[in-house]
């Protein structure tokens, strides 16, 4: 058994990683060092599907994507 187990405490990987420094890296669109930064995929339809990621930290992420999705409930208001 691991140690966490047998002392009764229960462990996050966030406690586990508690005084450890994360490897950093340069989000694409704020330009700060973080270490989320990651390729995810935004809410929109190309064709390519290279042009549907971004690689940026998560605040950024949420920011782009927020508008992606109001871009589309415009989109789909117009249609109606």
């Amino acid at each position: 058994m691991s140690p966490r187990h047998t002392i009764g405490i229960k462990m996050n990987r966030y406690d586990i990683l508690k005084g450890v420094e994360l490897k950093k890296s340069l989000c694409g669109h704020c330009g700060e060092m973080k270490p989320e930064v990651k390729r995810r995929r935004l809410c929109t339809a190309y064709v390519e599907e290279e042009s549907n990621l971004v690689e940026s930290c998560f605040e950024c992420y949420i920011e782009r994507n927020d508008y992606w999705i109001e871009r589309w409930m415009d989109y789909y208001c117009a249609a109606l």
